[in-house]
């Protein structure tokens, strides 16, 4: 035992000189005794470790890998003592873009952290426990685990994607691709995405939610304080964890297809929800030879989309038809669009014919998704920023005769909205639900309010809207 000590700052010397030129496979067979030596058994492990961190504590080299030098010692002497400690390797997943990748290195013993212990936030890449070595195929996977992380910048607000491969990690891509930024840039928000075959439980907190989604899977969602959590049965889990500003979601293999759709929607919904915006479900258009908005409110199947590309292939410009963004500041009201690519059904090509050289062939199905990037070259479209909003229509069933536009009262416009956006849980309205309330109701108070009924000549659609809507949004103080 009187050797002990003088063996570890021998070792500790000659470390960053032997680690000079050797590849991390060379490292790790080196810490290994042979033979299962172990001249030091009965050493406590703690005194081990301890002695470690004192003859490391001001080194001469290896200054940026502090943690790799621990971390081959103490486990080379715990080996020498007897035990079986194991080894990992991870990377900060906000790094793995960036100039100066974060990595570092920790030992279990037990599976108890007892050296270095990582952060929250770290991904662990591979593990050594003294027998198994790396294989080229396994620094193949590594790398294609660092390479999986996208960030995006929702006007302020930021975000990251972190996920095994890239066709994960792209599940956002469908609507915030173009608000990507350079992952260097720090995010708030981080979204975590694994595969896993046993998806984990999600059944506390009370219920808000239960039913089909849009596609047919059946699915619950739970409130468990302030955070939201999303089970689709036998496909995902998505649980979120406001105050870290984290959402972790577990896919099961073969089913990743399921999260480019509603689930991705839900994603970004609980990030705005935790960051006090309001995601709406309706259209957002820039008027003519303006910079306002107008917000168009209608239940799904009503013509939403169709109305939108109308007016933005005569003069008016999209911003997004589907899901908008509500800011508010005291009184003042901005918004702004989600650029997710639209749903186009059979019968808004019929109407609208110039869409053909926009979309791909129906191979027997009655909608589909069409990204901006393919209409933009057919309509007037507009960045996703934020600005005033001067007017809120509700959409009225299309009608045989004439483009038709009412006067609606400011109730039956705020009942009409919430009939669409607001869902309250079996036990009642939630803090985020009385915002959001309050919100909407700020928003039909400080707009000009309409009803449209859109005609059969959709030519003829946006000079019509121009007409009525201008003249009294320029008699009429901006919100």
């Amino acid at each position: 035992m009187l050797l002990f000590r003088p063996h570890l700052w021998i070792a500790a010397r000659w470390l960053p000189v032997g680690a000079k030129r050797r590849s991390i496979e060379q490292l790790l067979a080196r810490a290994m005794p042979l033979g299962g030596y172990a001249p030091y058994r009965g050493l406590d492990p703690e005194l081990i470790l301890a002695a470690v961190r004192a003859t490391t504590a001001r080194p001469w080299r290896m200054r940026g890998r502090r943690c790799l030098r621990e971390g081959l010692l103490g486990f080379r002497f715990l080996r020498l003592a007897g035990f079986a400690p194991v080894l990992h390797f991870g990377v900060e997943p906000e790094s793995v873009s960036t100039d100066h990748l974060r990595a570092h290195c920790w030992i279990t013993l037990a599976d108890s952290c007892v050296l270095n212990p990582p952060s929250d936030t770290m991904v662990r890449l591979f593990s050594w426990d003294g027998e198994k070595r790396l294989a080229p195929s396994t620094l193949e996977s590594t790398n294609s685990l660092i390479a999986a992380s996208r960030s995006y910048n929702l006007n302020g607000l930021t975000l990251s994607v972190i996920a095994p491969d890239q066709a994960l990690c792209a599940c956002l891509e469908s609507f915030l691709a173009p608000l990507a930024v350079d992952a260097r840039i720090a995010t708030g928000w981080e979204v975590r995405i694994s595969r896993e075959d046993t998806l984990p439980n999600l059944q506390a907190g009370e219920l808000v939610w239960e039913g089909d989604l849009p596609e047919g899977l059946p699915a619950v969602m739970r409130r468990d304080g302030a955070d939201r959590n999303l089970l689709v049965r036998d496909h995902l889990a998505l649980s979120t964890d406001r105050r870290r500003k984290r959402i972790d979601v577990v896919v099961r293999p073969g089913r990743e297809k399921t999260l480019r759709g509603t689930p991705s929607v839900s994603i970004v919904a609980e990030i705005i929800r935790g960051s006090g915006l309001f995601l709406t479900h309706s259209a957002c258009l820039l008027l003519p030879r303006t910079d306002e908005c107008i917000l168009i409110f209608a239940p799904s199947g009503t013509g939403k989309t169709t109305t939108s590309l109308a007016l933005a292939r005569s003069g008016w410009r999209l911003v997004g038809d589907d899901a908008t963004i509500l800011q508010m500041h005291g009184t003042e009201l901005r918004v702004w669009a989600l650029p997710r690519g639209l749903t186009v059904h059979r019968r808004t090509e019929e109407l609208l014919p110039w869409l053909t050289d926009a979309i791909n062939p129906w191979a027997g199905k009655a909608e589909q998704s069409v990204p901006l990037r393919s209409v933009s070259p057919f309509i007037g479209h507009a960045t996703p920023v934020p600005r005033r909003c001067r007017a809120t229509v509700m959409l009225d069933m299309p009608n045989g005769s004439a483009h038709m536009v009412f006067p609606i009262d400011r109730s039956e416009a705020l009942l009409r909205i919430l009939s669409d956006n607001l869902r309250i849980a079996p036990d009642g309205m939630g803090d985020y639900d009385r915002s959001l309330l309050d919100a909407f109701a700020a928003l039909v108070k400080h707009t000009m309010l309409l009803r449209l009924s859109v005609g059969p000549d959709l030519q003829s659609l946006g000079s019509y809207l121009t007409g009525r809507v201008q003249p009294i949004i320029s008699d009429s103080p901006a919100a």
